[in-house]
C-alpha cells in the first residue's frame, strides 16, 4: 500500500501546556532559553516571553499549516526507518518580522529535527508580537508532528483539522 506524508501543525500558536506540570516545564523552558540566549544576544535583542499581542505567520494558523504542507520534504530514510513524532521547534520572532534563533527545544530523531529547523527557517516573515503598540521580539514554541500515514487517513485528518 503506498504511504502519503502527513505533517501535522498541533498548536496553530505559541504551546500552551495543559496541565499545571507542563507548564512548569514549559516555563522552566522559557528561562533556560532565556539564558542560552543572553550568550548569542544583546540585551536589546533578547526576546519576550509574555507579551500583549503575539507574533503570528502572516496569514494565520491556516496560511501556516499550507506553507508547513507545501514545503515539507519528509527525509527519504525517516520514512524507510518510519520514524514519526513530534518536534517542538523555539525561536526567535524579531521586531522586524524575522525569523532568528531557531533551535530545537524538544527531540525526536535527528531526521525530523533537521527538517523542523528547515522548515522554521525558511518561513516568511512573521506579524511580530506586540507591547501597546510597538513591536518587540518574542519567543515562539512550535509543535510539529510528523506522521507517514495511508491516503484516506491522510484526507480524514486534514479534513478533521
Amino acid at each position: 500500500m503506498k504511504k502519503n506524508l502527513l505533517l501535522l501543525l498541533l498548536m496553530a500558536g505559541p504551546f500552551v501546556a495543559g496541565s499545571a506540570a507542563e507548564e512548569k516545564v514549559m516555563i522552566a523552558s522559557d528561562k533556560v532559553a532565556i539564558k542560552e540566549l543572553k550568550d548569542t544576544l544583546s540585551k536589546e535583542e533578547l526576546p519576550l516571553v509574555k507579551v500583549e499581542k503575539k507574533a503570528h505567520f502572516p496569514g494565520g494558523s491556516k496560511k501556516m499549516v499550507e506553507y508547513l504542507r507545501d514545503n515539507l520534504v519528509y527525509p527519504k530514510e525517516a520514512q524507510d526507518k518510519s520514524i514519526e513524532g513530534r518536534v517542538f521547534v523555539r525561536f526567535v520572532v524579531k521586531k522586524d518580522g524575522s525569523i532568528t534563533e531557531a533551535r530545537i527545544s524538544r527531540s525526536v530523531d535527528p531526521l525530523l529535527d533537521a527538517e523542523a529547523l528547515r522548515l522554521v527557517n525558511g518561513m516568511p516573515k512573521w506579524v511580530p508580537a506586540q507591547v501597546g503598540e510597538k513591536d518587540v521580539n518574542s519567543l515562539y514554541l512550535l509543535p510539529l508532528t510528523f506522521r507517514l500515514g495511508n491516503s484516506a487517513d491522510v484526507e480524514k485528518e486534514v479534513k478533521s483539522e
